[in-house]
């Protein structure tokens, strides 16, 4: 039986040694896995970190933007507003000249109309040439269409004078 006990001794004491073989393994790793927690934790810290930093990076970016866009919507404006001033500026401009053209042209036909004028008082005291009756009534016609077209908008030339019924369909003018 000594054998049998002494086996049975070899055994327990080889069981024991895998025992503690294991206990010294599972020790091991469950440091093994703190330090893996730890790594882990010291990963996440600085992934939080990291985090962070591209969030106040972001807002940053953002906020420059922000500026960046009143900025523009401000020189836009301005420009706008530099434009509109010059638009005022020539309307003004294209107007005073248009007035000033208008009494060019009303000075003229006023010109006009006293040659005009003046050719009836002469040709009164004259005979009559059908040449330069017909050449005196076409200029007639033309400084009262001329006139009414430029003072408004119509394009008819109203004559009162029964000497001009001949020439009056020619020039786009009827006779009253």
């Amino acid at each position: 039986m000594p054998i049998y006990f002494s086996l049975l001794d070899d055994m327990k004491k080889s069981l024991e040694a895998g025992q503690e073989r294991m206990k010294q393994e599972m020790r091991s790793g469950q440091d093994r896995m703190e330090e893996g927690q730890e790594e882990m934790k010291k990963i996440q810290e600085r992934m939080g970190k990291a985090q962070n930093e591209m969030k106040n990076q972001i807002q940053s970016v953002h906020g420059m933007i922000e500026e960046v866009k009143s900025e523009v919507q401000r020189k836009i404006g301005k420009v706008e507003r530099k434009v509109q001033r010059k638009i005022e500026q020539v309307k003004s401009e294209v107007q005073e000249k248009i007035e000033e053209e208008k009494s060019e042209v009303q000075r003229k036909i006023g010109n006009i109309k006293k040659r005009v004028s003046d050719l009836e008082i002469r040709s009164n005291n004259f005979p009559a040439s059908p040449a330069f009756a017909y050449t005196h009534q076409t200029i007639f016609v033309t400084v009262l269409y001329v006139e009414m077209a430029f003072q408004s908008s119509y394009k008819t030339a109203v004559v009162f004078s029964p000497q001009l019924s001949r020439i009056l369909p020619q020039h786009g003018a009827f006779y009253v």
